[in-house]
């Protein structure tokens, strides 16, 4: 009869198993889909918005009336910079010793207004990224 650190065969096999279920049972992993601004982000500025800037025809002044101030001006003041970032799901991961972690996945967003010499609107373009944990910009 074969035997198994001075047990029967049959008798490791179930604390085996008993000891996989066990730690399934004690261990958990949750996620919630969620869909919120980051922690200190504008609101979305939705492809509608931008839709209503027209190429040579929308001022700089027409931009910031609408969206607000920039997060961010280039130097020569031709393109503007508004952030924004979108949470869709956070996680939780709990183990057997009570060790965990908690994040989320989403993305960030930042929109690129670029205007020409004259002021008039050249181009826009948003630029989407992957965050993890609410990494802010």
């Amino acid at each position: 009869m074969t035997r198994c650190h001075g047990y029967s065969l049959a008798a490791c096999r179930m604390l085996r198993l008993f000891l996989f279920f066990g730690s399934l049972m004690l261990s958990g992993c949750l996620v919630v889909p969620v869909d919120q601004a980051t922690v200190g982000s504008r609101d979305k500025i939705s492809e509608d918005t931008i839709a209503a800037f027209q190429v040579g025809v929308t001022t700089r002044k027409d931009v910031v009336l609408r969206l607000g101030e920039p997060d961010y001006v280039t130097e020569d003041e031709r393109q503007l910079q508004y952030f924004w970032g979108r949470i869709y799901m956070i996680w939780a991961v709990v183990g057997q010793t009570g060790n965990g972690a908690v994040g989320d996945v989403g993305k960030k967003y930042t929109l690129l207004v670029t205007f020409s010499p004259e002021g008039l609107l050249q181009q826009t373009e948003v630029v989407k990224a992957p965050i993890g944990d609410a990494d802010s910009f």
